[in-house]
């Protein structure tokens, strides 16, 4: 480390100045604003120099750095507002999920009536074509043949025939 060796003046003005001697009552320690200078003997002090370059550098560094912190942090904001905005969309769509029994459920809600209606209709309607096919079966079994008929009518002509014979 480069040092260079100054002459320190103490004298009171408005920063603290604070002195500690060592054992043998010589200036030890000089605190100025908070930065602690030793002393090596007698009121001389060392303090270091920094070349101005690399404290350039350090201080291209840091606004770098600090460039750098302030894209992550506005990303982070960006990030954390498209998150809250999904997490938002999120919770509304959770609203409307529903499970297999709710589906079954809606569906027997919205067309369970109109399902039973035509439940009771088909009854009916099979009900009708029960009494028909039953009212057609009986009227078979009731209903007399075409020869029948046939020999009924030549039966009641010949009635007819031996009574007009017979009235003569």
């Amino acid at each position: 480390m480069n040092c260079k060796s100054v002459n320190v003046v103490i004298h009171n003005n408005k920063d603290q100045i604070n002195v500690r001697p060592n054992e043998k009552g010589v200036l030890q320690e000089l605190k100025i604003e908070g930065n602690l200078l030793t002393i090596t003997g007698g009121n001389t002090v060392q303090l270091p120099i920094a070349e101005t370059t690399a404290l350039n550098k350090i201080n291209d560094r840091l606004t770098t750095a600090e460039g750098a912190y302030r894209e992550i942090n506005n990303n982070m904001a960006q990030m954390n507002a498209t998150v809250s905005e999904d997490i938002y969309y999120l919770k509304e769509s959770i609203k409307y999920l529903v499970t297999a029994d709710q589906v079954k459920d809606i569906i027997t809600d919205a067309v369970g009536a109109d399902i039973d209606q035509m439940r009771h209709n088909y009854n009916d309607l099979f009900d009708e074509i029960d009494m028909t096919n039953s009212t057609l079966n009986r009227i078979k079994t009731d209903m007399i043949t075409k020869s029948q008929v046939q020999s009924l009518i030549d039966d009641a002509l010949g009635k007819i025939v031996n009574a007009e014979e017979v009235r003569y």
